[in-house]
């Protein structure tokens, strides 16, 4: 038993030694050099048109973060505060998935029946429409195409090509009509 005593104590002094030379946390955390993020401004909060209980706003931020003094867009926000300032922990920020969904619609109509009321006491709720999206230079498409849509269950090969085919167009469809629809993060 003595010699196995020995070995582990050799494998976790040589490990704690280790783990000791490595640079720590906050090096790793430094970020990408020659990459700094864009300045911003505080948000200008503002009631928001359908609740004046939450507030509204928008990040101005760059299209394409490899050129951040290049094209920016406005990203919509919007935030509900703690009930309880003096309990206030800090923001949740909210996602409610997608694509296609909006999370200032989220936050401003929908956080107070999905969260209790201790969350809502404790935490600022936060929602934002991401790129294409709401409030956020929203993707647009032809109607006449929308109501075109086939099943999004095809149940044989000739119905999923029809549904492939429909999908190339739609996509050619909403890129005629949106700003800079290249940028979305959804294809």
């Amino acid at each position: 038993m003595q010699p196995l005593f020995r070995v582990l104590t050799g494998v976790l002094t040589a490990g704690v030694l280790a783990g000791a030379s490595m640079p720590g946390v906050e090096a790793a955390s430094a970020g990408r050099p020659g990459r700094s993020p864009t300045a911003q401004e505080a948000i200008d909060w503002k009631p928001c048109p359908q609740d004046a209980a939450a507030e509204c706003g928008t990040l101005r931020l760059p299209i394409d973060w490899a050129r951040p003094s290049a094209e920016k867009f406005d990203l919509a926000v919007a935030r509900r505060k703690a009930t309880d300032p003096d309990r206030r922990v800090g923001a949740l920020l909210v996602n409610p998935g997608g694509p296609g969904d909006s999370g200032v619609d989220f936050a401003v109509r929908r956080a107070t029946s999905h969260f209790g009321a201790d969350v809502q006491q404790r935490f600022d709720i936060v929602g934002f429409d991401p790129r294409g999206v709401g409030g956020s230079q929203p993707v647009t498409c032809s109607t006449e195409l929308l109501n075109q849509a086939p099943s999004t269950y095809p149940r044989n090969q000739t119905e999923f090509e029809r549904l492939a085919t429909y999908n190339r167009a739609l996509r050619q469809d909403c890129r005629r009509h949106a700003v800079r629809s290249s940028t979305m993060p959804t294809p």
